[in-house]
């Protein structure tokens, strides 16, 4: 065991124990690469949530819209019923109030032959 002074110090301390605790250029360049890959996992783990999270929102709104569109046809369809029905009410009464003149001028008609016949 060789034994090194130190500038600093008068204490002596071994090579060996100063060589090991020195990081060598090859483990900072593999710690480096590391650092370099757990970011980049990181990225991609980020990157992934983020479109995860972005596809939730857009099958969100995809769905609401959905519920958005399915209630405007419900309320589109009554809407045509209520019309409909509306309009056949209008047109039954119409066909009621012709028919109501109709057998009124009947009658006038009737009443007046009668008359006529009574006279003759």
């Amino acid at each position: 065991m060789i034994l090194e002074t130190s500038a600093a110090t008068p204490i002596m301390i071994s090579a060996e124990a100063t060589k090991a605790e020195q990081p060598t250029e090859t483990s900072r360049q593999g710690a480096s690469c590391e650092m370099k890959a757990r970011v980049k996992s990181q990225k991609k783990a980020a990157k992934k949530i983020k479109n995860e999270k972005k596809a939730r929102a857009k099958a969100q709104q995809e769905a609401v819209k959905k519920l958005k569109d399915e209630k405007n046809t419900s309320h589109k369809t009554q809407q045509e019923a209520e019309k409909k029905l509306k309009d056949e009410r209008k047109s039954c009464a119409k066909a009621q109030k012709k028919a109501a003149k109709k057998i009124k001028r009947e009658k006038k008609a009737h009443a007046k032959a009668q008359q006529e016949a009574a006279k003759n």
